[in-house]
């Protein structure tokens, strides 16, 4: 195990904290995050009140390691709930430690409501392993196209499932044509149960490539009233990493070869970013 510099803070009063913008081409861009150094000391109550007075979607807590092969442990929380385990925030939090001098870079091994994930840390960015792979039965299909402003003629004939590498979101497979008309309905997505919200797909059996969009339902633990959704949420590309097309997402389980995705921002969310994933997501920040 690595020397590690995540310490206990003395004095819980005052905090280093640094507000860095993930998958950003450049400066204000991307998705913004809080990253709070040395947080060890703090409750729950003070980490979910300085998540709520930051107002991102997330911000991470760095503190010492518990478990034993861990390098340093973070917290995850949005202004209203702690998170096992987020994308953007596990990789950001990352490349900030390598970037500060806390930790060298290399592989990162971050301890987490999720468990001990492994991240590669270099001067291009940070990659993320994602959490242990869920699956479960989704929703009717027709009745999720609906829910998401589609309708029941626009599905291809593959179910919908609850897939997760951390966090859960439901996939559902669309026309391409459709994919980018896709329009959340909160309050029908919330009575569906769809964990996080809904990835809508569109796979390309010819070249098994895929456009997607992915909503918040407004409902699961990461997501904030009032908010868009992140412009690049890591969590959904995992998911939809995980799950190869064209025939059943039950085929993803366990993972037979790696998945590669490249992802950009829709236009209509109004801001820059980019990623990209191998079983994971690499990002930069500035």
């Amino acid at each position: 195990m690595r020397n590690v510099t995540v310490g206990a803070v003395t004095s819980p009063e005052f905090l280093d904290y640094e507000v860095v913008d993930v998958f950003a081409p450049r400066s204000f861009a991307g998705n913004p995050l809080a990253v709070v150094f040395d947080a060890d000391r703090l409750t729950t109550e003070q980490c979910q009140a300085l998540a709520f007075e930051f107002h991102l979607s997330e911000t991470s807590f760095l503190c010492a390691p518990t478990e034993p092969g861990a390098d340093y442990r973070v917290r995850i929380f949005t202004p209203f709930a702690e998170l096992p385990f987020a994308g953007h925030p596990s990789v950001g939090a990352a490349h900030t430690l390598v970037r500060s001098g806390r930790l060298p870079a290399g592989t990162l091994r971050q301890e987490c409501g999720a468990g001990i994930l492994d991240l590669a840390v270099d001067g291009d960015g940070a990659t993320l392993t994602g959490g242990r792979p869920t699956l479960e039965d989704g929703p009717d299909p027709g009745v999720l196209a609906e829910a998401v402003g589609l309708s029941a003629a626009d599905v291809v004939g593959l179910p919908a499932h609850v897939v997760g590498c951390g966090l859960p979101w439901t996939v559902l497979a669309v026309r391409p044509q459709v994919v980018d008309e896709a329009r959340p309905d909160p309050a029908r997505l919330d009575a569906l149960g769809v964990g996080e919200g809904v990835v809508v797909c569109a796979w390309t059996a010819e070249t098994s490539t895929s456009s997607a969009r992915a909503s918040s339902s407004g409902a699961g633990p990461s997501s904030s009233v009032g908010r868009p959704p992140d412009s690049v949420a890591p969590s959904s590309v995992t998911t939809r990493s995980s799950t190869p097309a064209p025939h059943s997402w039950r085929s993803v389980l366990p993972f037979s070869r790696p998945v590669r995705t490249r992802v950009c921002a829709a236009p209509t969310l109004g801001w820059p970013a980019k990623g990209s994933s191998a079983n994971g997501v690499k990002i930069r920040t500035r």
